[in-house]
């Protein structure tokens, strides 16, 4: 994980809103084979937390450098941290880009802000 030189307003902000997030709902269920799990997609995560995060002066973004996906929470003090997941280029066409690169960024969100999205 990176930061900001300072993450002390940062920190503050992130505590204050990680008090105010809900129970994330997993609204989305797979079925593989016997195994059946449920898992919030990030829309639905994003709906849910966007709201506190705005109210906390705290905003999430995410784009891809090189083989990377980088997620940064940002906040009005200009303090960041950002975490760096790995994306491979390689994948056989661009639909499974796109379901690698929107899986990644769930979990991103997730590591970033210390959410709990899927069943264990």
């Amino acid at each position: 994980m990176n930061t900001s030189e300072t993450v002390a307003e940062l920190s503050k902000a992130l505590i204050a809103a990680q008090a105010e997030f809900p129970e994330i709902q997993r609204t989305k269920t797979v079925n593989q084979g016997k195994f059946q799990y449920k898992y919030a997609p990030l829309d639905g995560v994003m709906a849910q937390v966007r709201p506190i995060l705005k109210a906390h002066g705290l905003g999430l973004i995410q784009g891809v450098t090189g083989d990377f996906l980088h997620t940064r929470l940002l906040h009005t003090s200009g303090e960041w941290i950002e975490c760096a997941m790995p994306v491979h280029k390689d994948q056989p066409n661009n639909q499974a880009y796109g379901s690698e690169l929107q899986y990644k960024k769930r979990y991103s969100v997730a590591a970033v802000l210390n959410l709990v999205m899927d069943e264990d």
